[in-house]
């Protein structure tokens, strides 16, 4: 692969420590949504992988930007100590045939076997829900009452009687409607991934990289002031947590959320809630069932 001449003058400073650049292949992903990236690996002289390049395509040409800056907030609001350093953000951004381009260091994808996968989830689990915790706890905020009907009440009585999804969905975002306006639960704000699954986390060398063994991805659909519960529910899910563990990881998330467990399923119905108003390329037929497996994790938790 030939790289343009931008990228190309923008990774000589980053690869000539390591003895320049030696090849670059482009790296075949599918193309789960119109606006997925072209991605190309880039190796030293003796073929090792240095870096990654994410390239906006023609139709999305500012989404590589857009998500890099995201994460580049995201780290900002975390901070830049070693629970922001699991944020990856850009070593360099530009723009090539007027589409936006970021390079990040290479790291090592999760293992593709069924052995691997499950020993990556094994050694991911405590740590990311360790993170997940303190980033909760640096960030969360009680939004003032002001908020809580465009953000909270509207999306959840249109959730409630949201087409697409199963009645016992419409239920429960009419029981947080309720508990919300009988001052039974208090909403908050944290910064929120959203889409906190396994596939989203890299693996690296901590005592390189002077934070965690892990790089959080895709920061594309973060939002600083997110909603809670979404993103540790979306990792529980992918990792196969079962109900024991669940509940015990559950309650130590909701002492850094600053509410009690059963308050949990309030906040999920929230962030569901604020999703359904945005879901873009997302099909209802997904967010439906998304929604369904987060409610019966929180429903198996209590």
């Amino acid at each position: 692969m030939k790289l343009p001449p931008e990228i190309e003058s923008a990774i000589q400073p980053l690869m000539s420590p390591l003895g320049g650049i030696g090849s670059v292949a482009s790296l075949a992903l599918p193309r789960l949504v119109p606006d997925s990236a072209e991605k190309a690996i880039v190796f030293t002289p003796r073929a090792r992988p240095a870096l990654l390049i994410t390239i906006a395509p023609p139709a999305f040409p500012d989404t590589v930007r857009d998500a890099f800056a995201r994460a580049a907030a995201a780290r900002r609001a975390i901070g830049d100590g070693s629970v922001g350093a699991a944020v990856q953000v850009a070593l360099c951004e530009g723009v090539t045939q007027g589409c936006s381009f970021a390079v990040v260091p290479y790291l090592t994808p999760m293992g593709r076997g069924r052995l691997r996968r499950r020993w990556d989830r094994l050694r991911l689990r405590g740590p990311v829900f360790a993170w997940l915790r303190e980033v909760t706890r640096r960030t969360v905020v009680v939004p003032p009452e002001a908020a809580y009907d465009a953000g909270f009440a509207t999306p959840l009585r249109e959730l409630a009687r949201m087409d697409g999804v199963a009645e016992r969905i419409r239920s429960a975002a009419r029981d947080s409607l309720h508990a919300l306006e009988a001052g039974h639960w208090q909403p908050r704000w944290v910064l929120a991934h959203n889409d906190l699954w396994l596939g989203n986390f890299l693996f690296r060398r901590a005592e390189a990289a002077g934070g965690p063994g892990f790089a959080v991805i895709d920061w594309g659909a973060s939002q600083a002031r997110g909603y809670p519960a979404y993103d540790f529910l979306t990792f529980a899910n992918s990792i196969d947590l079962s109900s024991g563990p669940l509940r015990r990881r559950l309650g130590e998330y909701c002492t850094a959320l600053g509410c009690e467990t059963g308050q949990a399923r309030h906040h999920l119905l929230a962030a569901l809630a604020a999703l359904s108003t945005r879901l873009g390329e997302w099909p209802v037929q997904r967010f439906a069932g998304t929604a369904q497996r987060l409610l019966g994790l929180v429903e198996a938790a209590e």
